[in-house]
């Protein structure tokens, strides 16, 4: 699964520890690790907003 918007693009970042959160910038991009159920849900939200265009992999 892969969102996609103007300036963000929201993609899976492989297996992480649920509930552990990492976000990072650099060159103005921030970065953030989200599990598998969380990314959906931003997803979700976010395609809900219009803000992003979600295209299943």
């Amino acid at each position: 699964m892969k969102a996609t918007s103007g300036n963000m693009s929201v993609m899976p970042m492989g297996a992480t520890e649920d509930r552990l959160y990492r976000v990072s910038r650099s060159n103005g991009v921030t970065v953030m690790y989200l599990s598998e159920r969380e990314m959906r849900d931003m997803c979700k939200c976010l395609q809900q907003l219009g803000l992003v265009k979600v295209e299943e992999q």
